[in-house]
């Protein structure tokens, strides 16, 4: 019966949650489109193998294989740590960021069971990130092979810095649709909260749950358009033309 209580009230305050509702996606909306910087990504591909000392010619074998698989989380190590860092900020005077900015924009991930490892960079444009991720890139390259002894390093891509593209963050409708879930809870919950906490009597049904009393008699609210059509349904019964009296005692 609770539960058909709190389904009723919802519906009676359906406008209000409608309204705290739209009125999240519209904030969201403006908010994220035009108080939040916008964030670029771009990306570069890189592969570390360390080649056969005895002959380069021959195939790399199954257990040197699992050796660069086991080193991947070395090189991503590696490659956000300040040897490689402080060499691009110095080498490349276009990248403003410093090596510890550099650190928290870059990301490195690889797939499992692969030798490939995918370098991500962020920036305030495009054109930035992929500045970033391809100095990188080259730079682990050329030094990667100091640090680990290794001498087989490629880069399978690099970021185009003439590619269009959009950005990561922040995305509108992403936000619009967060602020829509979050404004129908709290409106929602709220309506529910109030209804819970209101200890009014409304109904037949209140005053027997509270004192388990018989209703002898309900006095309906009476409003003003019910007072003026009453009247004028009274007047409509007299018959045209005759008068009433009312009797008073002197």
């Amino acid at each position: 019966m609770e539960l058909k209580q709190y389904v009723a009230a919802v519906k009676k305050k359906i406008w209000f949650i409608l309204a705290i509702t739209i009125i999240f996606a519209i904030l969201a909306g403006v908010y994220s489109s035009t108080m939040v910087k916008p964030v670029y990504q771009a990306s570069a591909k890189l592969v570390v193998n360390k080649t056969n000392s005895e002959d380069p010619n021959t195939p790399p074998s199954f257990d040197s294989i699992n050796t660069n698989l086991l080193l991947i989380n070395t090189y991503k190590e590696i490659i956000t740590s300040y040897a490689i860092l402080d060499i691009v900020t110095e080498k490349y005077p276009q990248i403003t960021q410093s090596s510890s900015e550099l650190s928290r924009s870059i990301a490195v991930s690889s797939a499992i069971q692969s030798q490939v490892m995918t370098v991500v960079a962020r920036g305030s444009s495009y054109e930035e990130a992929a500045s970033i991720v391809n100095a990188v890139a080259e730079t682990f390259k050329t030094q990667v092979t100091k640090i680990m002894n290794v001498d087989n390093v490629e880069i399978l891509n690099t970021a185009k810095l003439d590619q269009p593209t959009s950005p990561v963050t922040p995305s509108p409708i992403a936000s619009i649709l967060v602020a829509i879930i979050l404004g129908l809870l709290l409106s929602t919950g709220g309506v529910i909260a109030l209804y819970h906490l209101d200890d009014t009597v409304k109904s037949e049904s209140d005053i027997l749950n509270l004192t388990s009393s018989p209703v002898l008699a309900v006095i309906h609210t009476v409003r003003k358009q019910d007072i003026a059509q009453r009247g004028n349904s009274v007047r409509q019964t007299i018959p045209t033309g005759e008068q009433t009296y009312v009797s008073s005692n002197n």
